[in-house]
């Protein structure tokens, strides 16, 4: 099950120095869907209509998923971790909400949250 939103997006970056040549063909021909949003996703996993799917890490832990997915973690040696960028939209709804958060993924308590999730190196540097 694919994602194919993000994944063909993403894939000659994260994903191609995982996967061996000619297995990207082999997936998609052998996915049972193709589909644009991880919601969708996750439903038709916990829904039993799929096995596996590629998906953003985040995802699994959504209050709503924790009970039914499992993430499972690359290793630096699998796919080298990529610095995360935050930007503000022109078009935001809420702007100054917006800067707020950003100035908290900086702070010492935001960085801690990073790194217990997976985001962030133990040396504290935010990815």
């Amino acid at each position: 099950m694919l994602n194919t939103s993000f994944l063909q997006a993403l894939f000659y970056r994260f994903f191609l120095p995982v996967l061996k040549k000619g297995i990207y063909e082999k997936v998609v021909d052998n996915a049972i869907y193709q589909i644009s949003d991880s919601r969708t996703l996750n439903q038709a996993l916990k829904n039993g209509e799929a096995d596996v799917l590629i998906n953003w890490k985040a995802t699994a832990y959504f209050d709503e998923n924790k009970a039914f997915i499992e993430a499972l973690e690359l290793t630096s040696d699998d796919a080298k971790m990529k610095r995360l960028v935050l930007n503000l939209l022109t078009f935001s709804k809420q702007p100054a909400l917006a800067k707020k958060f950003m100035t908290f993924t900086t702070s010492s308590q935001g960085r801690a949250i990073f790194l217990k999730y997976g985001f962030a190196s133990p040396d504290n540097e935010v990815y």
